[in-house]
């Protein structure tokens, strides 16, 4: 991962704003760093870490948590990121039963009952109490983002 730019509290204001605006959550970042990546992805690490002197580093293999991604006027969460923004959300939140559940992890396209959802937008994907991703919803149906890496591979 190599760092384009340190974001600082005008640019960490400006993250949360774009999480309430979508998932209308309370979300304080203030006590992370966050860096946008060159792919736009962005990390966030504790300020615990200040004592590292951040800006002599350019390359960094790994450090903190990859949170997101930037896409325009939206942020495409990890699974991380959705499980942290996913606990204060009241917006675009698909609530999912078991069989669903499964065809999600197992990276098949999937239904569910939509909370306040707008389409064309990211959605939280949850499970009883626990969010267990993100995916887009279209016009007519709800897209699966789970990266291939996570996904449950069954040979039935």
């Amino acid at each position: 991962m190599q760092i384009k730019k340190m974001l600082n509290s005008k640019g960490a204001k400006e993250i949360e704003k774009t999480l309430r605006n979508n998932y209308l959550c309370d979300i304080d970042l203030s006590d992370y760093f966050l860096f946008v990546t060159f792919d736009d992805k962005i990390w966030m690490a504790s300020k615990s870490l200040l004592e590292l002197e951040f800006n002599r580093m350019k390359r960094i293999n790994s450090l903190g948590l990859c949170f997101g991604k930037l896409k325009k006027d939206r942020i495409h969460l990890t699974v991380e990121g959705c499980q942290l923004v996913g606990k204060t959300s009241k917006k675009n939140i698909i609530l999912v039963d078991e069989p669903n559940m499964e065809k999600y992890i197992r990276g098949f396209d999937f239904t569910g009952e939509k909370i306040d959802c707008c389409p064309n937008n990211f959605a939280l994907v949850k499970y009883e109490n626990d969010f267990i991703g993100v995916s887009l919803l279209g016009d007519n149906r709800i897209e699966n983002l789970l990266p291939k890496s996570r996904r449950i591979i069954d040979n039935r």
